[in-house]
């Protein structure tokens, strides 16, 4: 009987194991599977400049050189938002809302996102509106919990 009872327990941890990492590994955000995306260069291969320089997306927030947005869905379309004010020490030139457009392709796992570009094209650091918006593509880097 023991033994029995020690079997049941093993297989029931062992499946609430399984069932919690399969839930967790498949949470979304508007349709943005939770992780860790990295830039694409033109090419298609990934650019990994480190954790900050792409985007980190879980629970309706994506985070990009640590800066937070909110994800929001407005009329079928998705942005990151944020606020930067002038009383949290931004300059008048960048203080203000700002929202960059999201796109999430899941056929190919890339994520578009049109944000300010910096003087060199490069995705910018503090969204400002003296750059022009480029579109950027992003992509999973492997499997992350989140």
């Amino acid at each position: 009987m023991r033994k029995k009872v020690y079997s049941i327990t093993i297989i029931t941890a062992i499946l609430l194991l399984v069932i919690s990492f399969i839930v967790l590994s498949n949470r979304t955000t508007e349709g943005i599977p939770h992780g860790i995306y990295f830039r694409l260069d033109e090419g298609g291969s990934m650019i990994k400049d480190g954790f900050e320089s792409g985007w980190s997306i879980k629970n309706k927030e994506a985070e990009h050189r640590y800066l937070t947005y909110r994800i929001k869905n407005i009329d079928g379309v998705i942005y990151f938002e944020i606020e930067l004010l002038e009383e949290d020490g931004y300059s008048s030139q960048v203080s203000g809302l700002y929202r960059y457009k999201v796109q999430y392709d899941d056929k190919t796992k890339i994520l578009v996102v049109t944000m300010h570009a910096d003087s060199v094209g490069n995705p910018s650091v503090v969204p400002n509106s003296e750059f022009d918006l480029k579109e950027f593509q992003f992509k999973k880097s492997g499997f992350s919990i989140g």
